[in-house]
């Protein structure tokens, strides 16, 4: 079985300020921090698509895809 990229996106914050970290498994099952800061309303991080947390701020709308650069907005 073939091993998948992880993808990551990023996605301005529009919760509280607060303490974050988040972990996930690499390709050999050991596990990494690919988020360890403090969340601010109005800041673009790279998160990583399908992770529990992630989708779950994205349910709550507490995150939201971020405008790529040279994108043509309405």
């Amino acid at each position: 079985m073939a091993d998948i990229a992880p993808v990551f996106n990023d996605y301005v914050y529009s919760g509280p300020v607060q303490s974050i970290c988040l972990k996930s498994k690499n390709v050999d099952g050991d596990l990494v921090t690919f988020l360890d800061d403090i969340l601010n309303p109005g800041r673009t991080y790279s998160l990583l698509e399908g992770h529990r947390v992630v989708e779950g701020w994205k349910a709550m709308k507490l995150v939201t895809r971020a405008a790529r650069e040279g994108a043509d907005h309405e």
